[in-house]
Formats: structure tokens, sequence, C-alpha cells
């Protein structure tokens, strides 16, 4: 299996409302075929403007805020100013389309199976198929979304002024009212910017290619499945199952379908996690500590941080590094008890800047991180 040509076939921009999503779907599940090694398809449904269709609606809640503020009708604005953190709430941290349903699209997870008849632990190594292209990279969005939770601070601290400022005249000052004026209008421009970054995405031209993020980790686990199938990976008490998921980019909508399938097979103690980003990235094998989108960040499972530590050191003589937290498929295991990590590679020059951009190719690819990924899963999973 030539890994570097399957990288360039899928390195295309294959963002989940993109025809070319299905078109690289559909490649790899001929190079699936093509090869021998048995896969199944799971349909989901996803909601492929999630992030713009929530950004949109919280920028317009703000506007509905602020018009409220100027007409000092209190109450209405608290209303619409509670539903900003509702939507975030449902739409991202517990997965509910409570506003971006109503642009559904068929999609599909690609799911590939290597069972033992007689193992008891099943571990599942997932890498997302999608891509995505930002305005704002993984750092410049960190920088406009920590202000989220104190915009929302300072709205109430303005519904207050307006309730109070009825009763006590001293608070109509014009010191308190541009005061407040100014307030508002950085709320605005706050809720404008978490739109811009969720949803600017609908105006670009230039597309990433996906190659890092996240088509080397998926190049990586079909060179895995093809050893597996050759048998030069052998673990006879140990179920494999390789998934490829869609819908990661847009809040993980794909592995929430697919968990939500497994945990009616299987129970949670019986299984493991590895979750593989950023494989192709240059530098040093890393695992991310914790887990999360808002407000509940999981760890990663300390055995298999073990586990992979002894298989990275025998590949490499290397020691794995670590990164403090990410925003991934993992999550979705996690949440439901089941041990996970989210393994790849990072480095200094990069870190987790120039993803979601064109600075996201093939040029930056290191294909000895693949090959070295492939091992070290293939050493791991003899030795489970």
């Amino acid at each position: 299996m030539n890994l570097y040509e399957i990288l360039k076939h899928i390195s295309i921009p294959r963002p989940n409302h993109s025809d070319t999503l299905d078109t690289v779907a559909r490649y790899i599940q001929d190079i699936l075929a093509q090869h021998n090694i048995p896969f199944e398809l799971q349909h989901v449904t996803i909601y492929p403007y999630n992030m713009l269709i929530a950004g949109l609606v919280c920028f317009i809640l703000a506007l509905l805020f602020a018009w409220c503020i100027k007409k000092q009708k209190s109450l209405l604005a608290l209303v619409f100013l509670v539903a900003i953190p509702f939507i975030l709430i449902c739409e991202f941290e517990l997965v509910k389309p409570v506003v971006s349903w109503i642009v559904p699209r068929e999609s599909a997870n690609i799911i590939v199976s290597f069972p033992q008849h007689h193992a008891t632990h099943t571990l599942v190594l997932v890498a997302h198929y999608d891509s995505k292209t930002d305005i704002f990279d993984h750092l410049q969005r960190a920088k406009i979304y920590q202000f989220i939770v104190p915009s929302i601070l300072v709205g109430f601290f303005i519904i207050l002024w307006v309730a109070l400022s009825k009763k006590i005249t001293a608070l109509t000052k014009p010191l308190f009212r541009y005061t407040v004026v100014g307030l508002v209008f950085l709320c605005i421009m706050e809720w404008l910017m978490v739109a811009v970054a969720m949803g600017g995405f609908i105006v670009l031209k230039n597309q990433s290619s996906g190659a890092i993020d996240n088509a080397s980790s998926v190049v990586a686990l079909l060179g895995l499945a093809d050893n597996i199938k050759q048998g030069t990976v052998v673990n006879k008490s140990l179920n494999v199952e390789i998934v490829f998921t869609t819908g990661e980019e847009i809040n993980l909508q794909g592995a929430k379908w697919y968990v939500k399938k497994l945990l009616s097979n299987k129970k949670p103690q019986e299984l493991s996690v590895i979750n593989l980003e950023l494989v192709g990235e240059p530098g040093n094998m890393v695992y991310w500590e914790k887990a999360g989108v808002m407000l509940t960040f999981y760890s990663a499972d300390s055995n298999l941080i073990q586990r992979l530590a002894k298989a990275y050191r025998t590949v490499t003589k290397k020691d794995i590094g670590t990164l403090p937290k990410l925003t991934d498929d993992s999550i979705m295991f996690m949440r439901e008890g089941i041990p996970a990590i989210t393994v790849g590679f990072a480095n200094e020059t990069y870190g987790v800047s120039g993803l979601h951009s064109t600075k996201d190719n093939l040029q930056r690819v290191s294909m000895d991180n693949v090959q070295i990924m492939v091992k070290t899963l293939s050493n791991l999973i003899s030795t489970f």
C-alpha cells in the first residue's frame, strides 16, 4: 500500500458541506476494497452548517440584547442574553442541534473490523476524514473564545444597571450611561468575532487541503489496516476496530453516532480508544492530557499513556511528549466512561497553528512520522 499516493488523493478540501467529502469517502472505500480489507458503512445524519448557524444566531441575539438595553427592557434583555449560552451548550457541549437542524445532510463513518473469536477486549482506533478551513487558526480563535464568558457576565451587569437605574437616578448620569454604551458595543463586537470565527469559512475561496488535519492520520490507519490484513500485526486476544469518522470538524457529529451504536453492542469496560490527530506533523509524538469542548474536560487514560509511551520508545528510542488539551473525537468516548487518548505529532515551529488554512498542505507532511505511527500502533497491538 503506497501511503503517500493515498495521501495525495485525499489531501483535497473536503468540508462537511461539500461533494468532495463524499468523493474522499468513496476513495477510502475503494482503497480498502482493493486490498481486500473488510469494512462497513455507518450512515449518519450530520448538520454541516451547525457552527455557522449557531454563531450567527448568537450574534443576532446579542443585537437583540443591545436593542432591549436601549429600550430599557431588562427582562427581555435577560431572555436574549441567557439564550446565548443555552445555544452554545446545547450545540457544542451536548451536541444537540437546537438551531442548526435546519440543514441536515447524509454522510457516513467507515468502519474496519478485525474480530478475534476469543478476544475479551476491543481496541478502537479513530481518525476523521473531513477537513475544515477557517478565517482564524486554533490560537487566534482561542483568543476570541476566551472572552465569551466575560461578555455574558458583562451582559448581566448591564441588565442589572438598567433595572437599578429606574430606581436610582444617580445611575443615569452621563458617566454611567457612556460606560454602559461602551460595554454593550464591546459585547456586540465579541459576538460578531465569534460569528466570524465559527462561520467565516463560508466566504473563503482558498481552502485547506487538510493533509495534516487529518488526512495523515487516515493514511496511517489505512497502513495499519493493511498490515493487520496481511498478518504482520497479530494479537489473538484483542479485537481491533478502525473507524474513519465524518463530521469531526463540525463538533464531533460522526463520533457521536458511532459511540451511540457502539454502546448498544459492547460494554464500556471492554473498550479502549486511541484517537489520531496531526500524525503527519513534523516533530515528536505527543498525547493530549485532556479533551473537552466548553464545560467539562476529560483526562487521557493512564494505561493507554503507558502503553503508547512504551511502544513509541521501542520504535524510536524517544520519549513521548505532552500537550495540554484538545477538542476532538475522543471526547465522545470519554464522556461515556470509555478509556481514551488522543495521540499525534507536534513541534515548536507549528504548535497547533496553521491548521484549518492553506498552511496545512502536502509540503508540510512528514511521511516518516506517518510510518512511525504505523509502527508504534503495530507494536502496541502486538503487545496489548
